[in-house]
Formats: structure tokens, sequence, C-alpha cells
């Protein structure tokens, strides 16, 4: 009988619990982040729920399918949720299989110090909150800043304003920060700049009499 009792904890509960790791560990809602992890049924579909770790409130999360090795690895699109603490849950059949916690954080904003300028001036950016990663500024979707290592918190830095667009100069174009971290954008914000034509150098005469 002992035996046989063995045998079947082996058979039905003697595996470990695969592994589950969210990345980037701090994002916000709505982002996409990497999930991976080992130890899941082979080839089985894997389901994933956002729970909140205060009211226990759960919400659907996307689903990927463990390679046949057991190895999980993937993008999900986070829900747009309160931030605050969460756990990501990977079920397979409706059993827990993994489980890791995050912090979903408010969206960040983005300022800069001067809502319009010409080619060459120098304009201050301050993008927050963030966590820790990589910042790129982009002007007119080209990067003009970055990426800079950031450890979290506000992210401040100087661009300037490039003379090769938008094309002709004068038009309004978008300013936008993002935060990458483990392979995914975990944080991103957008403002708008009026750019204005080249400044030409002045001439001033002085007549003495």
């Amino acid at each position: 009988i002992r035996l046989f009792l063995a045998l079947l904890m082996l058979v039905c509960g003697g595996a470990q619990a695969a592994t589950l790791e969210a990345l980037p560990g701090t994002s916000m809602p709505g982002s996409a982040i990497i999930a991976r992890g080992e130890g899941y049924p082979r080839s089985e579909l894997v389901e994933f729920l956002l729970v909140d770790a205060v009211t226990g409130t759960s919400t659907p999360s996307g689903e990927l399918f463990a390679a046949d090795d057991g190895r999980l690895f993937g993008r999900i699109t986070l829900p747009t949720v309160t931030p605050g603490s969460y756990r990501v849950q990977a079920l397979v059949r409706g059993v827990l299989q993994g489980s890791t916690s995050i912090e979903l954080l408010p969206p960040p904003a983005l300022s800069l110090s001067a809502a319009e300028g010409p080619p060459g001036r120098l304009v201050d950016a301050t993008f927050g909150p963030i966590a820790a990663g990589r910042v790129t500024i982009y002007y007119d979707d080209v990067p003009v800043l970055g990426p800079v290592l950031q450890s979290g918190g506000s992210f401040r830095a100087s661009f300037v304003v490039p003379a090769d667009r938008p094309d002709p100069l004068g038009g309004s174009v978008q300013v936008r920060a993002e935060q990458a971290a483990g392979g995914s954008i975990a944080a991103t914000a957008s403002t708008p700049f009026q750019s204005l034509p080249e400044v030409d150098d002045e001439i001033v005469l002085t007549t003495f009499s």
C-alpha cells in the first residue's frame, strides 16, 4: 500500500511547481511584458491572470503556448487596471502552475521646458515617474537622446532641436519618451512641440555721427 501511495504521489503531485518571471518587474497598466519560465506541461496552452494583491480581483491577461521542453517565453499585454501591487498567475487547464509579483506604476508624464523653438534650441525634458531602465527621447519618431540608463523616479535631460525635421520646418511634431526594461517598453509618454523656422543671424549696423 505504501508503495502504491508513493507512486501515486509521484505521478499526481510530485513534480515541482513551474517558475514564472515577469519582465520588467515594474511596469504600467496596458503595457506589454515578457513572461518566461520553465516546468510547464509540454505544448499546453498557458493562460494568464493579473491578480490584485489587495482585493484578489483577477483579470485575464493573455495566453501563450509552452514549448516542447516545458519552457515558456513570450509577450503578454497587461490589462488597463488601477496602479498598484499585483501578481501574474499562469494556469494550465484552470490549474495554477506559476506566479510572480509585479508593480504597476501610474502612467508617466513628459514635460518640456519650451513648447516651441527653432533648430539648435536646447530643450529640457522631464519624464516620470518611471522604474529603472533605459530611457530614449524621440523627436518626430527619431531618437535625439539615449538610450540612457536610469535608476528610477524622474528622468531629466536636455536635447537639441534638430534641423532636419519636420520638412518643411515650422510644423508640429511629437516628442516621445520611452523607458525600456527586460526587452519591453515599460513606460512611455509624449507631448507636442512646435518647430520654428531657422533664425538667420541678424546684422546690426551702428552709425556714428
